[in-house]
């Protein structure tokens, strides 16, 4: 059964994600900085009681001839080849750096299972492979019991992933996007066009999202229901 959440931040997050450029390598500062934002954010949509843990905690002590030989050696390279999110960026370049975060992940999964108790990983489609790899690592390492769940990501009008590091991102921070200009924000990148992304960040009952006004109300604009949908925080 679902208990609590625990949400994890750090300066070793960031593999291929379907991009197909390397991620930028931030200073100790700007990670600082990032942190703070995302566990604000984390806290208002979390609450203050959620534990934001930092991946350092045990990731700075951690010698590479130890990860190689306790996490390293339970990976196959041949079968992360297969994994969509390194596959893609193979066409274009892909550093040892990147293609290494896959075992960083995975062994966050146990370290938090360990240390916080969490058997439960979320995340967008893009870390299917990441989790998947943590599942196997806490089975092959202590024998835990480990699942994911992953969720469909927002992408632009020609199947891109929206992240925040690309033009046009949806933020959920007020002071990088208004709350009033969310909506023209997924008209103009042509998410809202496939009804999916539109159906999932709606607010509207099941029986009216995607409807057709000329369906509706005689032809005029659907009226929202009165009060709050209890989805809606």
């Amino acid at each position: 059964m679902f208990r609590r959440p625990v949400s994890k931040t750090g300066n070793s997050n960031g593999g291929p994600s379907f991009r197909d450029s390397s991620r930028p390598v931030l200073d100790a500062a700007t990670i600082a900085a990032n942190q703070r934002g995302i566990t604000n954010a984390f806290v208002r949509y979390l609450g203050a009681d959620v534990p934001v843990v930092d991946n350092a905690d045990w990731l700075d002590g951690l010698g590479y001839l130890e990860f190689l030989r306790n996490v390293g050696r339970r990976f196959s390279v041949n079968r992360m080849l297969t994994f969509d999110a390194i596959r893609t960026r193979l066409e274009h370049s892909l550093s040892f750096l990147e293609f290494g975060y896959t075992l960083l992940q995975a062994y966050d999964f146990v370290e938090l299972a360990g240390r916080h108790g969490c058997t439960l990983q979320i995340g967008g489609a893009d870390q299917w492979a990441n989790i998947i790899n943590g599942v196997d690592l806490g089975r092959r390492q202590q024998g835990l019991e480990l699942f994911g769940l992953t969720l469909p990501l927002l992408a632009t009008s020609d199947g891109r992933k929206m992240g925040k590091s690309t033009n046009g991102a949806v933020w959920l921070n007020a002071d990088r996007l208004a709350p009033f200009r969310r909506w023209p924000a997924k008209r103009r990148n042509g998410s809202c066009r496939r009804g999916a992304s539109t159906t999932r960040a709606s607010c509207w009952p099941a029986r009216t999202r995607g409807a057709r006004p000329a369906r509706m109300n005689g032809g005029r604009r659907p009226r929202r229901p009165p009060g709050r949908h209890p989805y809606c925080r």
